[in-house]
């Protein structure tokens, strides 16, 4: 498979314009800032955190600065119930988040459902925590095309073009490749030209402005511009859908202190009844945090099992 780590600039285009439009209204926010600086490997402890910020990790599966938005209260509210500083570290792919665990440079942060899985076989990190949407715990990939593309399945697809959000994203890869590879094809060969967009927003656009024959994202975020009546998915159809999983966990560096483990799960799964966790809770567009339940992530478990079989 020919794979391109790349976007096009046109992608770029629309997604500035788009993004200028929706920020328009909220010009005077404080956003967090993206930290690009070296991160120590001290672990955090209780005792420290006076003077160490918890570094709390982000992976941009909406656009930076939507995420940079979206993130602010959020972090403001930790802060205040925490009674420490909070630096947000903002990863582009999951790779690079998962690398932060590997190598003890971050403490805590939401991460997607399959890295949350890998990452807990490989006792990198923990899951505390999933959140609730629109009353649901569970969420999918959606397979997803032009209404009038004429492709309606994935066997449609051979020698299309397709757009993927990240190599360790379950709805944004792994369905996909799975689904190809149980109807025994060379997943390597079965698009003519892949391309990751490191977001499930960009792969939306990509699909509705044509640059691509078809992508899988993340149902939530797909739900999400529907029921907002944005117009970038009036053009799109699904079809096809994965097996429904656990939401996005937060995650924790099982190397720190379990008393903060404990401090920060109370804090989450209390956000629903605090005024100012509401509005930070709404910002992200979750209910509330529950915790979270195994047999949730047990399909992924059971995917990445039957991949190695069918190599």
């Amino acid at each position: 498979m020919k794979t391109l780590r790349v976007v096009f600039f046109s992608l770029f285009k629309i997604i500035i314009v788009i993004l200028m439009t929706s920020c328009s209204m909220s010009e005077n926010k404080t956003f967090v800032q993206l930290t690009n600086t070296p991160l120590s490997d001290k672990s955090v402890s209780v005792g420290s955190l006076e003077e160490e910020p918890i570094r709390f990790g982000v992976v941009s599966i909406m656009s930076i600065r939507e995420t940079h938005r979206l993130y602010y209260n959020f972090k403001k509210y930790l802060e205040e119930q925490l009674g420490r500083p909070i630096e947000i570290i903002q990863t582009q792919t999951y790779s690079e988040m998962k690398e932060l665990f590997e190598r003890n440079e971050i403490d805590a942060g939401i991460v997607c459902s399959y890295l949350a899985v890998i990452g807990s076989r490989d006792e990198i990190l923990k899951k505390i925590a999933m959140p609730v949407i629109n009353g649901e715990k569970k969420f999918t990939s959606y397979i997803i095309t032009q209404k009038n593309s004429e492709i309606n399945s994935l066997e449609d697809l051979y020698n299309k073009s397709f757009a993927f959000s990240d190599p360790l994203s379950y709805s944004g890869y792994l369905v996909t490749k799975y689904d190809i590879m149980k109807g025994k094809n060379d997943f390597n060969k079965y698009f003519s030209n892949t391309y990751f967009t490191y977001s499930h927003d960009n792969t939306i656009i990509a699909v509705s402005n044509g640059l691509v024959d078809a992508g899988a994202t993340h149902s939530s975020i797909f739900e999400k511009l529907k029921s907002g009546n944005n117009p970038i998915v009036d053009n799109i159809i699904i079809i096809g859908e994965g097996e429904y999983v656990g939401q996005s966990p937060i995650v924790v560096n099982p190397n720190i202190d379990d008393e903060f483990i404990k401090q920060l799960t109370d804090v989450v799964l209390n956000m629903h009844l605090n005024e100012k966790g509401k509005v930070a809770l709404n910002k992200l567009s979750f209910d509330y945090f529950d915790l979270p339940e195994k047999e949730l992530y047990e399909p992924i478990t059971q995917i990445l099992e039957e991949i190695e079989n069918l190599k």
